[in-house]
């Protein structure tokens, strides 16, 4: 089951912001426009999601076990872009400072697992269709390190769907906007495990100048899956923050139900995998970008 990685803003961090964030009026337009992530661009990433889940197994009507977990990953990452074509990011430098998961199985004890890339420096590239990690000298790591590198750098030399959407659209304060249904699936990327997007809606509810850069808050919604197809559904609200000048996603917080059902078993003896419980993701990137 995918639970996409986040991150939670620090309290001295929202402090600073309301020291140096100042309001934009209200009452004017705004304009998107993309900027192609360039050569020697960096981004320092924290992310940080809760599944909280109960779930049963029932057959023939009747509760055969349950369980209730709590799974939370978070990460701190610094991504460095050190090569690109006129169309793409061709290669990335990624150092991971924090990386683990805490499970907790009902009220027992939290069990927190540091995975093996912490403190280590990864080059990422996308030659063709696939994404290659190395260690800095051009070994390869270990699968366990893979593991992890490759789903969290996963978009690198991929196009950037929000950044399609938004690149030259125009938005007042107030106004609502739909995404593709194709785009919105490409940007979340777990068709496979929750099914089709059926809403994601962005609701432009306030833009402020941050040092200097316009960041359009957008209120957000998102449905996905439907449990008469899908092992998987979710409902969604939250919010995010993105720079007005270059489309680019500078938070993103997300809280809401999920659930599963999906059926196993040979004929005769089939069971139903079902359970109730909440998501919340949260993502923050803070860039230095060269001029």
């Amino acid at each position: 089951m995918l639970v996409r990685p986040a991150a939670r803003m620090l309290f001295s961090v929202a402090f600073l912001l309301v020291l140096f964030v100042s309001p934009v009026l209200a009452d004017q337009s705004y304009t998107f426009h993309y900027r192609q992530p360039q050569v020697g661009d960096h981004a320092d990433q924290s992310i940080d999601s809760t599944l909280q889940l109960k779930v049963g197994i029932q057959q023939s009507g009747q509760t055969i076990s349950s369980s209730d977990s709590t799974v939370q990953q978070v990460q701190q990452r610094g991504v460095t872009v050190l090569k690109r074509d006129t169309k793409r990011v061709l290669v990335a430098r990624v150092a991971y400072q924090k990386s683990w998961q805490i499970t907790r199985e009902g009220d027992g004890q939290p069990t927190k697992r540091q995975h093996p890339v912490v403190g280590k420096t990864y080059l990422v590239s996308r030659p063709d269709k696939k994404l290659v990690v190395t260690y800095e000298d051009g070994s390869i790591p270990p699968p366990e390190e893979i593991a992890i590198v490759q789903p969290s750098m996963e978009s690198l030399g991929q196009p950037n769907p929000i950044a399609k959407f938004f690149d030259g659209r125009t938005m007042t304060v107030g106004e609502t906007v739909q995404i593709p249904i194709e785009l919105a699936s490409e940007l979340l990327g777990f068709r496979d495990n929750v099914g089709e997007v059926t809403r994601f809606q962005m609701t432009l509810t306030e833009v402020k100048t941050v040092h200097g850069s316009g960041q359009a808050i957008l209120k957000t919604k998102i449905d996905a899956g439907e449990l008469s197809k899908d092992p998987m559904t979710m409902r969604v609200t939250g919010r995010l923050v993105m720079e007005i000048d270059t489309c680019r996603l500078l938070g993103a917080d997300f809280i809401g139900p999920v659930e599963i059902r999906e059926q196993k078993g040979p004929v005769g003896a089939q069971f139903t995998i079902a359970g109730q419980g909440n998501l919340r993701v949260s993502i923050h990137s803070k860039r230095s970008v060269k001029r």
